[in-house]
């Protein structure tokens, strides 16, 4: 479920680093903020302007852009929510073998050893508290069980343990280890699954031995594509210990397109936004995802207001890897007001991405996740059509992140942390010739996201509490494209116009829901779920001593409500802003609103 104001006015003869640079408040306001997440997250020190300069109003206007852009493109990641696994069709507990009637009737044996053969690694810690102990048949039933239910917990579920033929009368007692392997796997003679899909998924398991892990992973990345539900079914094979893996899936149509219609755009580019949408799966028959995205305002052709978006991604899964490309343009426009005369601002920024997520591990109810990114982003602003090189640049960043997702009762858990740094690659900005102060191209920064999701039921009614936070730090002067900014929908709801962003800082958001199900089903085919909701955030941004406006803290309320299903996604929410510092100006009430229908 992996982001450029230049800073002016600074007397010192060498870059400052952030740390040297934070003052008390600031750091009564990061405890306050890490006491509102339970100690979950982020390290909070000091942090750059909130200006409401031009540069600024850019660099906010572009960086929310961003905001949504990743929004919407991480929903066609490898993250998919842990859904409980139950043991495929075709797997049944192995009956006990029967014991020589000699030795079954008799009270019990002495048992000085256990020897086990046929398994790569030592099992006897296992049992070996049965050791010099006196045993019966029960006894040998419940260490067949012990090594069966090992086996089934780390995935094995076709291996066995066998007690052969044996004098037992010798106090050792001999277990055997019959591995399952994959002896083939093959699509359901109904399915019309590619050979490439199935390479892709189930790359090298052939032959080797049979673990539903990656069966489960393989599983995982065909229904990545919303029209697939792929299951596994493992059959008797030519031998003993050998399985064939059938695969089942149950396709819906190749393609999926949407139009929407939301408020999230800036009221000096054109607040109301329309979409449009387009995905198409398995397209090269190996379980891609591609994804066409169009956004632009509402407003008449003959003003000055306009914005316009643009992306295209494509993933594709092999085995535990995770391929994702991706590219996005934005445009805008905008009147600024002179003492006196209007100016006209423009500028474009577009941002290409490479992404590779790799599968560390999984169980049954955890997946760990590394992933690497590489990035390239180009800024051009222009004030009557003439180039601002201050505000204009190209960066190229390198990023590593580590998630951990992990399932508790009816909850959920996933938590990451994230490294990023700029490069001097393909005509990236230096920093050799920067000037004092200058926001810094090989920048160095660090992230942390929770989420904890919960679920439970009060008076027969299903409710969701939600929690998510972020943090950021950098030791360096950011462009504002990659400070974190807090006062948005995403972010702190209520500052949808006034938001601040710096180096360093954090936000938290709180939530709880009614999930009433939808149960008519000429309606439920639409609209399969409406959540009411009411929320609370909390932001705050580092204080800069030397930067006045630079700093503070955020937070608001939040109600509304959602509307979730297969054809229709809606949310109307209603935001009061609670706390803010002095200069930001903010509406006394915010409406966010977004309506999307897909077909």
């Amino acid at each position: 479920m992996k982001s450029n104001a230049v800073k002016c006015g600074r007397q010192t003869e060498q870059p400052i680093r952030k740390f040297n640079r934070i003052n008390s408040s600031a750091r009564r306001y990061f405890v306050r903020c890490c006491i509102w997440g339970g100690g979950l997250l982020f390290a909070c020190m000091s942090f750059t302007t909130a200006q409401a300069q031009t540069p600024s109003q850019r660099d906010e206007i572009i960086r929310q852009q961003d905001q949504i852009l990743r929004q919407q493109q991480e929903q066609f990641r490898s993250e998919d929510p842990l859904i409980p696994r139950q043991l495929p069709p075709g797997y049944e507990k192995p009956v006990l073998p029967d014991i020589p009637d000699s030795e079954e009737n008799a009270p019990c044996f002495d048992l000085q050893h256990i020897e086990i053969e046929g398994w790569d690694t030592d099992l006897r810690p296992l049992v070996s508290r049965f050791e010099k102990t006196c045993i019966r048949k029960s006894d040998i039933d419940k260490i067949i069980e012990i090594l069966t239910d090992y086996f089934v917990e780390h995935g094995f579920v076709t291996t066995r343990a066998y007690v052969p033929a044996q004098d037992l009368g010798s106090g050792i007692l001999k277990l055997i280890v019959i591995e399952g392997t994959v002896e083939d796997i093959s699509p359901s003679a109904s399915e019309a699954l590619t050979r490439g899909q199935m390479l892709s998924a189930f790359p090298g398991l052939q032959g080797k031995r049979l673990n539903l892990r990656d069966f489960e992973q393989g599983l995982d990345q065909i229904n990545r594509l919303p029209n697939s539900n792929a299951t596994v079914e493992f059959e008797p094979g030519s031998e003993q210990g050998k399985s064939v893996a059938v695969i089942s899936n149950q396709v819906g149509k190749s393609w999926r397109a949407s139009a929407g219609l939301n408020n999230s755009g800036s009221e000096a580019t054109g607040e109301l936004q329309q979409s449009y949408g387009g995905e198409t799966y398995n397209w090269f028959g190996i379980n891609d995802l591609i994804s066409l995205s169009y956004g632009q305002d509402t407003e008449p052709a003959s003003t000055l207001k306009a914005s316009r978006s643009k992306s295209v991604s494509l993933s594709v899964p092999y085995g535990y890897w995770l391929l994702s490309l991706s590219a996005n343009q934005f445009d805008y426009r905008n009147q600024i007001e002179g003492s006196v005369q209007d100016f006209k601002s423009s500028g474009r920024s577009t941002t290409w991405r490479a992404d590779v997520d790799r599968v560390l591990h999984r169980d049954q109810t955890s997946k760990t996740t590394l992933s690497s990114s590489f990035t390239y982003k180009k800024t051009k602003n222009y004030i009557e059509d003439v180039l601002l090189e201050v505000s204009s640049r190209r960066l190229t960043i390198l990023g590593l992140n580590v998630n951990h997702s992990r399932r508790f009762g009816k909850g959920l858990v996933s938590a990451s942390v994230g490294y990023e740094a700029g490069l001097k690659v393909l005509g990236a900005k230096e920093d050799d010739h920067r000037g004092i102060d200058e926001p810094e191209a090989q920048f160095e920064k660090y992230t942390a996201d929770l989420t904890v999701i919960q679920n439970f039921d009060v008076l027969d009614t299903p409710l969701s509490v939600t929690t998510g936070a972020r943090g950021q730090w950098s030791p360096d002067t950011l462009y504002g494209t990659e400070r974190i900014s807090v006062g948005s929908l995403s972010t702190v709801r209520g500052f949808k116009e006034s938001s601040i962003s710096g180096d360093i800082g954090g936000f938290i958001r709180n939530e709880i829901a009614v999930r009433i199900p939808v149960t008519q089903p000429e309606v439920s085919r639409v609209a399969s779920e409406i959540q009411p909701f009411v929320g609370f955030d909390y932001g705050v941004i580092s204080q800069d001593v030397s930067e006045p406006l630079e700093g503070g803290r955020l937070s608001g309320w939040s109600t509304g409500f959602k509307i979730r299903g297969p054809n229709l996604n809606l949310s109307l929410t209603y935001a009061q802003a609670i706390d803010a510092p002095s200069f930001v100006n903010h509406r006394n009430s915010e409406v966010y609103f977004s309506a999307t229908v897909a077909f």
